[in-house]
């Protein structure tokens, strides 16, 4: 795997780690008039962020790549920031809505990347599709 798809990979699948766990903080921490409605929401995306974290881990291990698999990893390769327990529920909505945009960002530089690589062009594809989707609904929330 050529090093700048590699490095794109491990940030992907690093973003995708850190989502999952904001997204369960949220889902713990949520409060408010909105509780029920973001509770469930939140479920839903860290309950879909587990299957993908597994799925590009075995990706890129076969390709031959080693999986992140320590906190100390998925942080030094990530671009999105940790969560934080004490938001508001519409803070919590804002805070993922930044991290979506910017992991959108990044699976679309590793599409771009990945031209002569179908396999990861074709995960970064569905990938992109899913974080489309969670943005237009945290959008929706915060309308």
């Amino acid at each position: 795997m050529k090093k700048n798809i590699k490095k794109e990979l491990y940030k992907v699948h690093a973003n995708t780690y850190l989502l999952m766990i904001k997204t369960h903080n949220y889902h713990w921490n949520v409060k408010g008039m909105n509780f029920q409605s973001l509770h469930s929401l939140f479920e839903l995306f860290y309950n879909e962020y587990v299957l993908a974290v597994d799925t590009i881990a075995e990706h890129l291990r076969s390709s031959g790549e080693i999986a992140l698999g320590s906190s100390k990893e998925f942080l030094e390769h990530t671009s999105i920031e940790e969560g934080n327990s004490r938001l508001k529920d519409k803070d919590m909505l804002k805070d993922l809505l930044t991290s979506e945009e910017q992991h959108i960002k990044d699976l679309e530089k590793l599409i771009k990347l990945s031209e002569k690589d179908a396999a990861t062009a074709d995960l970064a594809t569905e990938r992109v599709q899913v974080h489309k989707k969670h943005y237009w609904m945290i959008k929706a929330h915060l309308e």
